[in-house]
């Protein structure tokens, strides 16, 4: 309750989400940088659904479509993910700590 937005992503990620698999945290490649996302949906293709939060409010952000092999699914909350955008980026060691773990792509 004390993160802004927390209640209002998690609620509309548990709308969306499937139902035997949540919503992943992840680091996704973009132009030689990696940023946090959201996987929202897997596709046949190869290709996620990946939201993409906005900071200082993770609550907003935009909706993209990442070949598989440019996202990194992290072993992070979603809270944990949030709390981090909301700070700027502080507490990014433990997100990316678990990133650089062999085998922490999915």
């Amino acid at each position: 309750g004390k993160l802004p937005g927390y209640a209002i992503v998690r609620t509309l990620f548990a709308g969306v989400a499937p139902t035997d698999k949540p919503v992943g945290v992840a680091l996704v490649e973009m132009e030689n940088m990696h940023v946090i996302a959201f996987v929202m949906e897997r596709h046949a293709d190869g290709y996620l659904t990946i939201f993409l939060p906005s900071a200082p409010t993770p609550a907003v952000g935009s909706v993209y479509f990442a070949r598989e092999d440019k996202v990194q699914t992290i072993d992070v909350s979603l809270k944990d993910a949030m709390m981090c955008i909301s700070r700027l980026g502080v507490g990014a060691d433990k997100l990316l700590a678990v990133a650089t773990r062999p085998n922490a792509r999915a």
